[in-house]
């Protein structure tokens, strides 16, 4: 007999949103338990849909799903109760949270189960709920400020682990001491990538990938399709979900500006079928906007190094998230946010000359190989856990095939997602350029290097906060509830104007519809759509507490972070609260 297997340390991690699924975040969380599960005892706990399972294996760490439903401060509770339950059920040496949701609940209980503590925050509700949630975010802000409870959790935390170097100064002004700040941005194995051919892929077509939430800048890239000489031919892929809140809205954006015939709608795919849809791909887009979300809390954009990874040139807007990874010029083009123009610019030079576009997608695999996936790989985050733990983390294998059930991201029938229709390059009535023309388009003016980014917006006041009462329940006694979701109560409301060009003095008295995208001169500039701000609410009525409400963090269990609570010799035993 050989010697007993030595047992591995216990961890959680826990992520308010669906794994797998085909978005960054899901993607990020699995690259980490791809990596930590070789080392550790992993559980996972994050949310359940229809076709996903309640528990499975995942990549050797065992994946526990909750049920959620009804409206998300109702989600969120639920999300929470099975969080306390879990911890209740098995004791751990480090807990890991991607979120406030759970990072709320983690913080509270650090001080009484002795666990070390990592919250990695993969967004910031005190900044993102108002767009993504408006209703919602007055109930909840109604009840606590989310900015003070995010400050709470994130200073009773061992390590913060800060997506990108904007996020950490962020959180540093926020009063967050920087020596518990690890930078610590996306990155996945480029092995998968590894056949990506060296040159543009398909002529004309400009990739998409991500959401359609308001500060991704998609209305910004349709304006700058619609500003290509139509000369050009250009196809643009929208891979998006099409059960996005703005799906019908960006929908609309297209039919206005004519572009029906030039945009195709591709529903996501899982991580590892990407580089199969990117060899599609001629150019890769990135147009973040010019919104507080990018200002104040955005990661680097997992998409971006998607693109990179696969060898396509990209245009990005020039955001911070982005400081330290691309060089405009070198690694792709940048241009000022919200600048559908300057994009237009940055597309129509790439479209136009095959042989920068592949010296752009070149360099920019070149430098993730040599600058970023070695010093933000694998070993940073080890060497992070075993910090915390004071153990040594030995080399293993990975886990042999067939020991995972590695369940696929569940895709609709093809035929319910049929993409909307485009013009073949060539056919109809455009006719081509001249070579001439083509070559002064060729060598067109680039874009003005590092375009200074938008100015920080000023800090908000706080809220109230009230203490937690906590109520536990078997989570398979839980109805599933209803699904949640707003759809129905979503409003198109289409106000973007552009101004007739001086070039086409025929069209000022007119406009065709469906015809040439130039409004009438004199209008009103572009206003958000009713119910999405763009910035968060400043002063508003504050709606009363409700019955229920969330768990917040005790303002008992606030420490000072010069000194770290001792862990308990053994494990008290804890009162439940049952129901009377």
């Amino acid at each position: 007999m050989g010697p007993p297997e030595e047992k591995k340390t216990k961890i959680l991690l826990s992520g308010f949103f669906t794994v797998p699924a085909p978005n960054g975040n899901s993607c990020w969380l699995a690259e980490e338990i791809r990596i930590l599960s070789r080392h550790f005892d992993v559980d996972v706990l994050s949310l359940k849909t229809e076709s996903l399972s309640h528990i499975e294996r995942f990549f050797g760490a065992r994946l526990l799903r909750v049920p959620t439903g009804g409206t998300l401060p109702e989600s969120i509770k639920a999300f929470q109760r099975a969080l306390n339950r879990q911890l209740d059920s098995e004791d751990y040496r480090v807990c890991h949270a991607t979120g406030l949701w759970d990072g709320m609940v983690l913080s509270q209980r650090k001080k009484s189960l002795g666990y070390k503590l990592i919250i990695e925050p993969l967004s910031l509700p005190s900044v993102d709920l108002s767009t993504t949630s408006p209703r919602d975010a007055r109930t909840i802000e109604g009840s606590y400020s989310l900015k003070q409870q995010e400050e709470k959790s994130l200073s009773l935390a061992d390590r913060v682990l800060a997506g990108s170097g904007l996020l950490r100064e962020q959180l540093v002004r926020r009063g967050i001491l920087g020596r518990v700040i690890d930078l610590h941005p996306p990155w996945f194995d480029p092995a998968l990538f590894a056949g990506s051919p060296s040159g543009p892929g398909q002529t004309g077509v400009v990739l998409y990938l991500g959401s359609l939430m308001p500060w991704q800048g998609v209305n910004t890239l349709l304006s700058a399709i619609a500003r290509l000489p139509r000369q050009i031919p250009t196809r643009l892929l929208l891979v998006s979900p099409r059960e996005s809140p703005w799906f019908e809205e960006t929908m609309g954006k297209v039919q206005m500006l004519g572009l029906a015939k030039v945009v195709e709608h591709v529903p996501p795919v899982p991580f590892e079928e990407l580089p199969k849809l990117l060899e599609r791909a001629w150019v890769c887009v990135c147009p973040l906007g010019n919104h507080e979300h990018n200002r104040l809390a955005a990661r680097v954009p997992h998409k971006v190094l998607v693109y990179l990874a696969a060898r396509r040139a990209v245009v990005a807007a020039h955001q911070p998230a982005l400081r330290g990874l691309m060089e405009n010029g070198v690694h792709g083009l940048l241009y000022p946010p919200g600048d559908a123009g300057a994009l237009a610019e940055c597309l129509q030079k790439l479209l136009l000359d095959r042989e920068l576009a592949s010296q752009l997608g070149n360099q920019g695999r070149d430098r993730l190989e040599r600058d970023w996936f070695p010093v933000y790989g694998p070993g940073r985050l080890l060497s992070l856990y075993r910090d915390l733990t004071g153990e040594p983390i030995p080399q293993q294998a990975p886990a042999p095939p067939g020991e995972d059930t590695l369940p696929r991201v569940p895709c609709k029938d093809q035929d319910a997602e049929t993409p909307v229709s485009f013009t073949e390059a060539g056919s109809g009535d455009t006719a081509p350029l001249p070579p001439d023309r083509l070559a002064k388009m060729a060598h067109a003016r680039p874009v003005a290097a590092e375009p200074a980014p938008p100015p920080p917006l000023p800090p908000e006041t706080e809220g109230k906060e009230e203490e937690p009462e906590l109520n536990f329940t078997s989570p398979d006694k839980e109805p599933p509830g209803p699904k949640a979701s707003d759809a129905d109560d979503w409003q198109v409301v289409e106000a973007s104007q552009a101004r007739i060009p001086d070039t086409a003095p025929n069209l000022r008295h007119g406009f065709l519809l469906g015809g040439p995208p130039f409004p009438i001169e004199g209008q009103q500039e572009a206003v958000a759509p009713e119910g999405i701000p763009t910035k968060r609410m400043e002063d508003g009525p504050v709606l009363p507490p409700e019955e229920g409400e969330l768990e917040m963090v005790s303002e008992e269990d606030i420490q000072p972070l010069d000194g770290e609570p001792p862990r308990p010799a053994s494990r008290p035993p804890r009162k439940r609260k049952t129901k009377g």
